[in-house]
């Protein structure tokens, strides 16, 4: 009887090793699934500050275009003001 109690003995010490490695490595794994969930929030927030960088950039290219549409006929139009005036 007294080789099963040394058997029981063991395997229950051998368990509660196990259980505190197991709690160990469930307190690793909610830090790292913190971890994942903060750096999974830091980039949807990259990414929309990216959104919003390539939209800002497309309407500055925009007005731009326009900017440069406008010279271009200001300066034809002011061509053609000192032609006409010239010619009075």
């Amino acid at each position: 009887m007294e080789p099963k109690r040394q058997e029981l003995a063991a395997a229950n010490a051998q368990l509660e090793e196990a259980n505190v490695k197991l709690t160990a490595v469930k307190e690793k794994v909610a830090e790292l699934n913190a971890k994942v969930q903060d750096l999974e929030s830091q980039f949807a927030m990259a990414v929309a500050d990216k959104d919003a960088a390539l939209r800002e950039s497309e309407r500055c290219a925009l007005k731009l275009r326009l900017a440069n549409r406008l010279i271009n006929a200001l300066a034809s139009e002011g061509a053609w003001c000192g032609r006409v005036l010239r010619t009075f």
